[in-house]
């Protein structure tokens, strides 16, 4: 029931509002919880934590961070469409010089002095070990 009738509306368009507030994304984890507590009938007062985990159902929290890894993995092996890959630079295209950073397969993240305009998807691939991003 949850993952034909909730799980979609949370999926659609998930690396785009999974950056917004985090009081969003608390009201959303309070109703991603309180759907669950409610399929198996369950009062408010449960803990929905084994919930999640017995049902093998991430948080939207981690759902968003699950989804953006994806898209990370689909544009570093080219399996993503050109118009989002091209967004993505990575630090070998950008100077000549062999460093760690660069030959690790790491992308670029362009400088903002704006927190909202940072790019959580490349800072996210990055902090990622490389054996772990090529498994």
């Amino acid at each position: 029931m949850y993952k034909s009738l909730l799980q979609p509306l949370l999926l659609y368009g998930i690396n785009i509002w999974g950056q917004a507030s985090k009081k969003v994304q608390e009201k959303l984890l309070l109703l991603q919880k309180r759907a669950l507590r409610s399929i198996f009938f369950l009062n408010s007062t449960h803990s929905a934590v084994p919930l999640f985990t017995e049902t093998e159902i991430l948080p939207v929290t981690l759902l968003y961070f699950y989804s953006t890894a994806q898209l990370m993995y689909d544009v570093n092996h080219n399996f993503a469409p050109t118009n989002i890959s091209n967004i993505f630079t990575q630090v070998k295209d950008i100077h000549n010089y062999d460093t760690r950073f660069s030959s690790s397969e790491n992308y670029y993240i362009k400088y903002s002095r704006l927190n909202t305009q940072k790019n959580d998807a490349i800072c996210l691939w990055n902090q990622i070990p490389a054996h772990i991003r090529n498994l």
